[in-house]
């Protein structure tokens, strides 16, 4: 498409990421599908544009050491924030487990 002017262009999941590290690319574009179920593309670039921001990242490593609390605080916006909070630290700890994300969804169970 010539035309790259769809908010999808600067707030879609490949788009988000701020890292040329292989593991954390993975993870942030993870992160990125997690938010934007029933989240407008501006609102997931919005709250991953915060948990970058913060401090030490978005990275495996720092989100599995954050709190619930913290973390709701950053992607406060985000359609179901509640449940995606949970979700998002459940999937980080597999992440950490693993040192990647998994290569099939079965590996994430």
């Amino acid at each position: 498409r010539a035309d790259k002017t769809a908010p999808v262009d600067s707030d879609g999941a490949e788009a988000l990421t701020d890292t040329k590290d292989p593991v954390t690319f993975r993870y942030q574009t993870l992160i990125a599908l997690m938010l934007s179920s029933q989240t407008k593309d501006a609102m997931v670039g919005q709250a991953m544009r915060k948990m970058q921001a913060h401090e030490g990242g978005l990275t495996i490593d720092n989100i599995s050491g954050m709190s619930e609390e913290t973390l709701k605080g950053l992607i406060y916006g985000v359609g179901f924030h509640n449940n995606k909070t949970t979700y998002i630290k459940k999937a980080t700890d597999v992440c950490k487990e693993l040192g990647d994300i998994p290569n099939t969804a079965t590996g994430s169970c």
